[in-house]
């Protein structure tokens, strides 16, 4: 995510949104590519702040999840588990697709 980083509302993803959108619209004078990429990460937010109740079983390599509430990205998954890394400080942990509880240190929990 290059555009739209540190989203954690609805409201403050069209926030963002209409202020790239504002500056970056080709019609404005904006790059068109500059624009369809805002577009692709902004529909991305949007399905992920729309889909929170979809079971961590659905989760694919690329996605985003929440751990204790910090953003991680998924990027490895298997039958039973998935491994996510964190963009705030870089660790790393694997994770049980059924419960979402950290295999190693129970206390940490992942969700959409």
């Amino acid at each position: 995510m290059e555009y739209l980083t540190n989203i954690t509302s609805e409201s403050a993803l069209k926030t963002d949104y209409k202020k790239l959108a504002r500056d970056n619209h080709p019609d404005n004078g904006g790059n068109t590519s500059r624009m369809q990429e805002i577009n692709r990460e902004y529909e991305y937010w949007r399905k992920i702040l729309n889909n929170k109740s979809l079971p961590l079983s659905e989760v694919k390599r690329g996605d985003i999840v929440f751990v204790n509430g910090v953003e991680s990205e998924v990027i490895l998954v298997f039958m039973k588990t998935f491994k996510a890394k964190s963009k705030e400080t870089g660790r790393e942990a694997f994770f049980d697709k059924k419960s979402g509880v950290c295999l190693n240190n129970k206390r940490f929990k992942a969700s959409f």
